[in-house]
């Protein structure tokens, strides 16, 4: 990022928008209403779980949203490239198993 980007990110935090892009506010809600449809499509016909394969900063932005974290610390978090994130549905809330796992990956990675 340049650093007149860098500014802005810091300024803006997650309502930051690079040109013809999502803010990452705008990520966080898309990614609770697919939550929302998964896990009813999920109770409908008694699946135990869903996987879901998607970038670093939709996780990042769901997490934020589903926990309410600062969203000034949004940035702050890194998630390596194919690392595994858990959450899990207990009653009407949802519990953070593990975050960023990398037990699969060689220690070269």
């Amino acid at each position: 990022y340049t650093p007149d980007e860098v500014r802005k990110m810091r300024h803006l935090g997650m309502d930051h928008r690079f040109p013809r892009g999502e803010s990452m506010n705008d990520v966080a809600e898309r990614m609770h209403r697919w939550l929302h449809g998964v896990t009813v499509v999920a109770q409908k016909y008694r699946w135990n779980s869903v996987v879901a394969v998607t970038h670093d900063v939709a996780i990042t932005c769901l997490l934020h949203q589903l926990f309410n974290l600062d969203r000034r610390t949004t940035w702050l978090h890194k998630i390596d490239h194919t690392s595994i994130t858990t959450i899990e549905r207990v009653g009407e809330d949802w519990c953070l198993i593990c975050f960023n796992a990398t037990p699969h990956l060689s220690p070269e990675w």
